[in-house]
């Protein structure tokens, strides 16, 4: 870090060679106090954060100076007078006023464009900085926006998905009743087929065993008719030729019962009444 500082009037009998003209007051232009006359530079010539206002208050009197300078600049002005070292053991030798102020004013220039050069880099760091925070604002903006969409998408999809499912249970339910009901109207319709076949069943045997029975009766009376030698008689006709079987038609006694003789169609028979308890002949 470089310090540049302005000496005073007279050093070891050295007088400076920027030695100006004192004003009004009695002070040299270039007697400024230490403090406000610091000026320090870093290495990359960038003006130090820590200088204070003084300094662009130095810039200005120099600006002020230079415009002063440029209107009296000659060998003879009052006011600045000539610059020389005032060394008592050497001759004088004199600069030019020119000169000093040309070397004064490209430090300030120079002072100045580093400024400048520092504010325009600030300006447009601070613009980037700036346009990057916008823009990070943005992208934070659009993925918010992005993830209350996919939220929103995300609950619609799961309440069509609920709904999806109530209705499939609740079909599923419908489903198992048509089912079980199906179910009882065949296990009705069976009984009810199984209860049909075994009435029928019955009822042809019925109708099977009246027909026999009618076709037994009628070939039994077919023979009677039609036969001379077999003839059924009633128990009327049979008690009227035995006399009701009386004791003088009584012809004999056997085993299973008493034996009668009559005449039936003017044919002597002999009738055989059985006992209760009798087998035979049943």
């Amino acid at each position: 870090m470089t310090s540049i500082k302005p000496h005073g009037w007279v050093d070891e009998s050295i007088e400076s060679p920027f030695v100006r003209g004192r004003g009004m007051d009695g002070m040299s232009c270039l007697d400024f106090p230490e403090s406000d006359t610091d000026i320090s530079f870093v290495s990359s010539e960038r003006p130090s954060s820590g200088r204070s206002s003084s300094v662009y208050d130095y810039i200005d009197a120099g600006r002020t100076s230079r415009v002063s300078t440029s209107s009296d600049r000659s060998f003879g002005s009052t006011r600045l007078g000539a610059l020389k070292f005032n060394n008592h053991n050497s001759p004088d030798t004199p600069f030019s006023h020119e000169s000093s102020t040309t070397s004064f004013s490209y430090s300030l220039q120079s002072v100045d464009e580093a400024a400048e050069a520092d504010m325009r880099r600030l300006k447009l760091e601070l613009k980037q900085t700036m346009e990057m925070y916008s823009k990070a604002c943005r992208q934070a903006l659009a993925s918010q926006q992005k993830l209350m969409e996919l939220t929103h998408w995300r609950l619609e999809e799961e309440k069509k998905i609920q709904e999806a499912r109530l209705d499939q249970e609740a079909a599923m339910s419908i489903a198992e009743k048509e089912k079980a009901r199906c179910r009882a109207v065949m296990e009705t319709t069976e009984a009810s087929k199984k209860s049909a076949e075994e009435t029928q069943r019955r009822t042809g045997a019925e109708v099977k065993a009246l027909k026999e029975a009618e076709e037994i009766r009628k070939l039994l009376d077919n023979l009677a008719l039609t036969d001379v030698r077999y003839r059924r008689y009633c128990i009327e006709e049979i008690e009227a030729a035995t006399n009701y079987f009386s004791e003088l038609q009584k012809i004999g006694e056997g085993g299973y019962g008493p034996v009668y003789k009559c005449y039936l169609d003017h044919t002597p028979v002999a009738v055989k009444v059985l006992r209760p308890d009798a087998s035979q002949g049943k």
